[in-house]
C-alpha cells in the first residue's frame, strides 16, 4: 500500500474518515489536530497510537472495520469514550486512559494476542473478543469467545469453551494467562460444550484462577451431569472457606 498523508484540519473539532484500501499516515513534521475532540475512522490501515498522539484534546474515538490494524493501542490523558468494532483479528490491546468512562470492544484474537488495560474510571464497559484460531485453552478445551461487561454489582466475565471434535491446534496460552490480564470481575459465567468430556477438572481449574468471584453460573449441554458438577463446586468452596 502507498501511504497517504492525512491533511491537517486546524479548526476541526470532529472528523470522520471512512475510506477503503488505503494506508493513511498522520501529518508530516509532527503536526497535530489542535482542537479535535471526536474522531471516527474505518476502512483503512493506520497507526492508531501515532494518530491518537497527534490529537491532544481527543475525547471520543470510534474505530470500525478495516485492514492491518494489528494492535489496539490508545494512550491518552483526555479520551473519555472508546468504541472499537473491528471484525478482523488483532494481536493485542494496550489501553492507558485515566479518564476513560466508556469502552466498547468487538474484535478477534490473533495468535500473539496480549492485553494491557488501565482505565480506573471506566463506567460503561463491554468487551467481546472471539478466539477463532482456538489457540487458548488446556487439554481438550478451547476458548471460542470471551465477553466482559460492567453492571451495578460489578464486572461479569462470560466464557464460551468448547471441546472441538475436529483438530484443534496446540494451545499457545492457557486460561490463566488470558484471565489474568483482564479487568477485575466478580461474576463468572461459563458456557460449556462438553461433547462427552468430563468437565469437572476444567471448572475447578477456572475456580482456582478466579478466586475473588462472588457468583458462578454454568450452562452445559447435558443436564445429567449437573448433580456431579454441583458436588464438585460444593467440595471446592468447602475447602477454601
Amino acid at each position: 500500500m502507498i501511504p497517504i498523508e492525512v491533511p491537517v484540519f486546524h479548526r476541526a473539532t470532529s472528523i470522520k474518515l471512512d475510506v477503503h484500501n488505503l494506508y493513511l499516515t498522520p501529518p508530516a513534521h509532527g503536526l497535530e489536530f489542535p482542537v479535535l475532540e471526536r474522531l471516527s475512522v474505518a476502512g483503512f490501515r493506520f497507526d492508531m497510537d501515532e494518530l491518537v498522539q497527534r490529537c491532544p484534546h481527543l475525547r471520543v474515538l470510534e474505530v470500525g472495520s478495516g485492514g492491518g490494524l494489528y494492535k489496539i493501542k490508545v494512550h491518552s490523558p483526555t479520551i473519555e469514550e472508546l468504541v472499537v468494532d473491528y471484525e478482523c483479528w488483532v494481536n493485542g490491546i494496550d489501553i492507558m486512559a485515566p479518564v476513560l468512562k466508556k469502552f466498547e470492544l468487538r474484535t478477534s484474537m490473533g495468535l500473539d494476542f496480549s492485553v494491557s488495560f488501565y482505565a480506573p474510571m471506566v463506567e460503561n464497559l463491554w468487551w467481546d473478543v472471539s478466539c477463532p484460531k482456538l489457540n487458548v485453552g488446556i487439554d481438550v478445551w478451547r476458548l471460542r469467545d470471551l465477553t466482559l461487561w460492567k453492571e451495578e454489582s460489578g464486572n461479569t466475565l462470560w466464557l464460551f469453551i468448547d471441546a472441538p471434535t475436529v483438530y484443534a491446534p496446540v494451545a499457545q496460552r492457557n486460561f490463566s494467562q488470558e484471565i489474568a490480564s483482564l479487568p477485575n470481575f466478580s461474576v463468572l459465567q461459563l458456557c460449556l460444550v462438553t461433547r462427552g468430556h468430563i468437565f469437572g477438572p476444567l471448572v475447578l481449574s477456572l475456580l482456582g484462577i478466579c478466586t475473588v468471584i462472588h457468583k458462578l453460573k454454568v450452562a452445559i449441554d447435558n443436564d445429567k451431569v449437573i448433580i456431579y458438577f454441583g458436588y464438585l463446586i460444593y467440595m471446592h468452596f468447602k475447602e477454601i472457606c
